[in-house]
């Protein structure tokens, strides 16, 4: 019996999620730039004025920048101004860094990174700015983390976008994927991703091109999801096919889910 909340809501209802969140981070910190002032915080704040969105942001733990290695553990206090804007901002481990892959870690290395990844969401976030579905690196399908996600609120991870279901998986697991759109594997239980933002700007196209895929997949699966990635918000084409992603699902009354 799935535990996936929301999956049995008769409203309709899509998530959204952004990978590989680190830089804009350390962007606010250095230059001190209020948080929503900063370019990439001020559209989402824009997006969910708008449309009441929520947004997951799954984070690298440490990356080198200009030729210096940076972490998390830099990022300065930002529990007021995330609070202060409603709380509709959620932040969970991606990877340790763009290179290294979950799933070429033991168990042991990935809890390692990503207990120092929640210390630092706990500091400059909150602990009830976690968020409850999370997509690794590289889909990492971290099943054998299963107790762990559990008691740090985790209640899914999400799975590949790809015909393939699932890289580690048993077959019955990615059938039910591709069909339903979900599945449980020892003790977690994983979600399909459908949407990279990116590639509706890649294809180029156009609004009625998005809405007939928004309704092909909502008439399969019953739900939408939708991410990016956040160095993608660099370029204005995404940033304009992601308010045309929100302004379409606003029109099919399809909302975004209250906590990511």
């Amino acid at each position: 019996m799935l535990t996936i909340d929301n999956f049995e809501t008769k409203s309709p209802w899509f998530h959204f999620s952004i990978d590989d969140v680190f830089d804009s981070l350390i962007e606010v910190t250095d230059k001190n730039i209020p948080l929503f002032e900063h370019p990439y915080f001020y559209l989402l704040k824009e997006m969910h004025e708008r449309y009441n969105i929520t947004v997951g942001l799954h984070l690298f733990f440490e990356k080198e920048i200009n030729g210096k290695s940076r972490n998390l553990c830099e990022i300065r206090d930002l529990r007021k101004e995330i609070s202060g804007a409603g709380g509709w901002i959620y932040f969970g481990p991606h990877a340790l860094d763009f290179k290294t892959a979950p799933y070429n870690q033991s168990r042991e290395e990935q809890m390692a990174v990503f207990n120092r990844t929640y210390d630092e969401i706990d500091r400059f976030a909150g602990k009830n700015s976690y968020a409850k579905w999370i997509r690794l690196h590289f889909y990492s399908e971290s099943y054998e983390l299963a107790d762990y996600f559990k008691n740090k609120g985790v209640t899914a991870l999400f799975s590949t976008d790809r015909l393939v279901g699932s890289h580690r998986m048993p077959q019955a697991i990615k059938d039910s994927l591709n069909n339903i759109g979900y599945a449980s594997h020892e003790g977690i239980d994983f979600i399909r991703t459908q949407f990279r933002v990116e590639f509706f700007a890649d294809d180029n196209l156009s609004k009625q091109a998005i809405e007939s895929l928004f309704k092909e997949s909502f008439a399969k699966y019953g739900y939408i999801i939708l991410y990016t990635h956040e160095y993608e918000f660099a370029r204005k084409e995404v940033c304009e096919a992601l308010k045309v992603s929100f302004e379409l699902l606003d029109k099919l009354s399809i909302k975004s889910l209250p906590k990511a």
